[in-house]
This record gives C-alpha cells, sequence and structure tokens, in this order.
C-alpha cells in the first residue's frame, strides 16, 4: 500500500482543514447578516485563521454571528496547537504501540529532528495549551465580565485568550481596532496577553524540556529560544520607545509609554494584537517591525517566521567566519553543517519570497495611492511570519494581492522548507565528494 510521505502530510492537512472551515464560514448562519460569504472572503478568513494569523477583511465581531466566531476560533486552536500534535494525543489514547511511519509523521508535524519523545512532547503541549488557556481566560472574565455581561464576556474572555497563546490576533472586541481602544493603559489585559504570547511563541519542546529538567541539564535548543526571545524583546521594547517617545507615545503617561513599547515588541513576536495604530508608528518603528515579524517566535509551537533558533544559527556561523573558525560553535557544541544550511536556505526562501510579494502586489495595487511600498511591504511580512498586524492594505486590497496574502500565509505557518521538500521528488543518490575550487566571493 501506498503512503503519502510525512513531509506531505503536513501541507495537505493544513489544505483540508481550511477549505472546511472556508466551506463553513460560508453558510449563512455563520454571518450576522443571515446571507453565506463569499468563497473568497472565506477562503481568506479560514486560511488566516488556520494559519493563526489575524488579518481579516471584516471585522470579526460584527460580520461573524457566535456560531461563526466558533468556527474560527476552533481553526485558531487546530492551527496553533498543530493538527498534527492534536491528532497524535487522539491517537496514543486509543493505541500504546506507534508504528515507525507514524512516528516520522508525528516527528514532522511537531517539528523535531528526533524520534525519540513524541509522546511526552504531543502530552506536554496539549496540557500547557489548556493550562495556559484557561488560566488567560479567568484573568481576562475579570475585566470583560464586568463590561459585556457573564455569558458575553466569559465568552470573549476565552476567544481572546486562545488567540493570544496560539499567537493568532483575531480579536471580538467590536472596535476594528484590535486592544487599542480603552485597553492600551491596562496591566491586567496588557500583561495576561503577552504572558499567553510569549508562552505560546516559545515552543512546546522547548516548555517540555523546561519543566522535566533543571536549567544546568536544558537542551541547546532550550537555551538558544530563550535567549533569542528575551532579546528581541527587550532590544525592540528599546528601539520603539526611541523611535516612538515624542510620536506615537506623545501624551502617554510615562507608565503607559512603557506599556506600549513592550507589548508592541512581544506582540511582533507573530501575536498580531495591537494597543496602537500601526499607521501612527515611524517608518523607523514599522520597519524594525518588518524584521521582527519575519524572525517570529521559536519552533514547534504556535508562532511564525523563519524562527529565533534559524537566527541564532545565523549569527553563529557568520561569527565563526569571522573568526577563521573550520567550525560552528556554541556551549561547547558543535552546530552541525547540514544544520547551517537549512538555515541559510529558509532565510532565502523568506526574503525571496517578500521581495517577490511586495512587487507583485506593488503591480496589483498600482491603481491605489494610499498605500506606500513600506506599507506594502508590512502587510506581506506580516502575512509570511504569521503575525496578523496590518498596514491597512488587507481590507482594501484587490483579489490579486488577497490571494498572493492567503499563499504567503499557508507558506508561513507550514513551514517554506517543508512545502518545498514536500513537492520535491527525493531521489537516493551516491555521496560523491568532489575536488574543492576556491570562488572569490566579497
Amino acid at each position: 500500500m501506498m503512503r503519502i510521505r510525512p513531509i506531505r502530510i503536513l501541507p495537505f492537512g493544513f489544505m483540508l482543514i481550511i477549505l472546511l472551515g472556508a466551506g463553513l464560514l460560508c453558510l449563512p448562519a455563520a454571518n450576522n447578516s443571515g446571507e453565506g460569504l463569499p468563497f473568497l472572503d472565506a477562503l481568506f478568513t479560514a486560511t488566516s485563521a488556520t494559519c493563526v494569523t489575524g488579518l481579516v477583511v471584516f471585522d470579526t465581531a460584527t460580520q461573524f454571528s457566535h456560531f461563526g466566531q466558533a468556527i474560527i476560533l476552533f481553526l485558531i486552536q487546530i492551527g496553533g496547537l498543530g493538527f498534527m500534535t492534536m491528532a497524535a494525543g487522539l491517537f496514543m489514547m486509543v493505541r500504546k504501540q506507534v508504528s515507525l511511519y507514524e512516528r516520522m509523521t508525528l516527528m514532522e508535524g511537531l517539528g523535531e529532528n528526533k524520534m525519540t519523545g513524541l509522546r511526552q512532547i504531543a502530552a506536554t503541549a496539549g496540557k500547557v495549551t489548556l493550562v495556559s488557556e484557561t488560566a488567560g481566560a479567568a484573568l481576562l472574565a475579570v475585566r470583560f465580565i464586568p463590561k459585556f455581561g457573564f455569558w458575553e464576556g466569559l465568552w470573549k474572555a476565552v476567544f481572546h485568550s486562545i488567540s493570544a497563546f496560539c499567537n493568532a490576533g483575531f480579536d471580538i472586541l467590536g472596535t476594528g481596532a484590535s486592544f487599542e481602544q480603552g485597553y492600551l493603559g491596562d496591566p491586567l489585559v496588557n500583561f495576561t496577553l503577552m504572558a499567553l504570547i510569549i508562552t505560546g511563541g516559545l515552543g512546546f519542546a522547548v516548555v517540555v524540556n523546561m519543566l522535566s529538567e533543571r536549567p544546568k541539564r536544558w537542551r541547546l535548543h532550550t537555551r538558544m529560544a530563550l535567549k533569542a526571545t528575551l532579546a528581541l524583546i527587550a532590544v525592540g521594547w528599546g528601539l520603539f520607545l526611541l523611535f516612538e517617545w515624542n510620536h506615537a507615545y506623545d501624551g502617554l503617561s510615562f507608565s503607559n509609554k512603557l506599556m506600549a513599547g513592550l507589548f508592541q515588541s512581544v506582540t511582533l513576536r507573530t501575536a498580531g494584537f495591537s494597543t496602537v495604530p500601526q499607521m501612527a508608528l515611524t517608518e523607523a518603528s514599522r520597519f524594525i517591525s518588518v524584521i521582527w515579524m519575519l524572525i517570529g517566535g521559536s519552533p514547534a509551537g504556535t508562532a511564525g517566521g523563519i524562527k529565533t533558533t534559524t537566527v541564532i544559527v545565523l549569527f553563529l556561523a557568520v561569527k565563526a567566519m569571522m573568526r577563521n573558525r573550520q567550525e560552528v560553535t556554541t556551549n561547547c557544541r558543535r552546530i552541525n553543517n547540514q544544520l547551517i544550511l537549512r538555515a541559510l536556505s529558509l532565510l532565502v526562501f523568506a526574503v525571496s519570497l517578500v521581495f517577490a510579494s511586495v512587487l507583485l502586489a506593488s503591480l496589483f495595487e498600482s491603481g491605489n495611492s494610499s498605500f506606500g511600498l513600506l506599507d506594502i511591504m508590512f502587510e506581506m511580512a506580516s502575512a509570511l511570519g504569521t503575525v496578523g498586524l496590518t498596514s491597512g492594505l488587507t481590507a482594501a486590497a484587490s483579489t490579486g494581492t488577497r490571494l498572493l496574502i492567503i499563499a504567503l500565509m499557508f507558506a508561513g505557518r507550514v513551514g517554506m522548507i517543508t512545502i518545498a521538500l514536500s513537492f520535491t521528488r527525493q531521489k537516493k543518490e551516491a555521496q560523491l565528494r568532489y575536488p574543492d575550487e576556491d570562488v572569490p566571493i566579497g
């Protein structure tokens, strides 16, 4: 019996879920108007939810009924936790033995490069998700129930907790402006959302390692993810305060300025919520945001982007080259050359996709003078990094640009290398070592 290669199950599985979600969102019952949603709009929304992005063509609260919002939330949960992780959890509940093929499939779905410990990662991922989202909903309910009433406040608390943990960025506040109106200076809402975003973006393998081992015995992957996450948040925080102190944050209190800068840096971990309008930011801040969105979170988590570990591996490779070292090392460990090539390929793929998409979107939107090149770049980076922050382009975009954004969101969530390898025919070739020859570079 022919079996689908494990690496192909991930993109095909996401495609199937997106199409199913789009079909459900087309139902009249899913929309407040009582009329069916056009398929392209439903496809865009389903892709954004499943790929945990948050870019929308309609305000989620006003366009969709509670049934439609529940469909979107279900897609967010599957996309964030990973349908392979959820399938593995159900699978392990009914079976004790896992075949080699099933382990290989699970390994691809979890983003791991080894077969040991997959059960523990899948099981812990479910537990961490349940505990984090429940705690987040309880905290947010303290703020939302008094404002919206018990049931509606509870629903909004649950929705935003799951959306934050899955780094989705969907909101149902009904303002069309995320958390910008009334929540910029709210410590409870801000720090709850930030804690959920960071926890989901760290990656399940990292969380498992942190919970099961003492800090001295943490894996290199865990150390890299934590250092990169803290460094990016701290540096981003400082840069946003520098660029926006007397600009977008002008008129805010000292504490609110600090909170707004920190939230902006954290939400760029591919969360997509905002407390300050993105178009109010300086061009310098938006350019920094593009870079931060492309980096994203850590592997095997709910975040997108090229991932923090990719950036660290490339940084270490550059550092080794500048010191004229033959091997890339850190923390008494050597980084495999294949890993360096994979990191470099991922960076090239991401940059190439952004540049190509900016070029195409510029052509599609040539008749729309409302958006400049930086606005388009911001939107494309947000889509590929599965962030969801917007310059306003998505809501006003042409059909061609929306189809382009759909493709970028899919590539960003499934993984650019995964997609490339899944459609490449694998051949077993003899490993020959050819003579070396120098080629001038730089």
